[in-house]
């Protein structure tokens, strides 16, 4: 009989369970995970439960009966390996995971829009095409990094008041700051505070 270490016996234990301290290894020839029940390991065990056979198929590959034909892809209909249970060959998947993803972050924009400053994508749209897809203040166009324009808006009222650039969105967000900009200015007026070599 196999030694037992039981779980109340550790400091660190929560509930009663124990398990085996054993050397045993599966009885299948060529396994050499460790036993579990009725001489074989976990997954030995598991096919004998589900076919009555511890060698008998355990990946779909090895399952699928002979003569079996997958059905081609259903957006190429280039052939799948058979027993993938798949609708999409992985060229298919790769292409469909990468519109999903590009469809997400649109909805993300338009509930951001939506939920932060009121207003569709559609406004949002007509607002850049009347600024003519250019920053507000600064009038160039969105950078590398940040690809569309900050909404502007009044932090009192929730305003809309335009669209801007990162770079000008938070410059604007320090001048709104009262009592930032005239300590602004007036360190630009002394120089720069204490003068220094550097």
């Amino acid at each position: 009989m196999p030694n037992l270490e039981f779980a109340w016996d550790r400091p660190d234990a929560v509930k009663r369970v124990y398990k085996t301290k054993t050397d045993r290894r599966c009885s299948i020839d060529g396994c050499s995970r460790p036993h579990l029940a009725r001489g074989w390991c976990g997954r030995h065990y598991y096919r004998w439960s589900r076919n009555g056979d511890p060698l008998k198929g355990w990946d779909r590959e090895d399952s699928v009966p002979e003569g079996f034909v997958e059905k081609p892809c259903r957006e190429c209909g280039a052939p799948k390996p058979a027993g993938s249970g798949r609708a999409l060959c992985d060229a298919c998947r790769e292409i469909s995971k990468q519109k999903r993803t590009e469809y997400q972050a649109k909805q993300a924009r338009i509930t951001h829009l939506k939920t932060k400053y009121g207003i569709s994508i559609e406004e949002y749209l007509a607002l850049a095409e009347a600024q003519g897809g250019l920053c507000a203040i600064c009038r160039k166009k969105p950078g590398k990094k940040f690809k569309t324009f900050g909404v502007d808006h009044d932090h009192r009222t929730g305003q809309v008041r335009g669209l801007l650039c990162t770079r000008c969105n938070i410059g604007l967000a320090f001048i709104e700051d009262d009592a930032y900009f005239p300590k602004a200015l007036q360190y630009l007026k002394q120089g720069g505070g204490s003068p220094r070599q550097i």
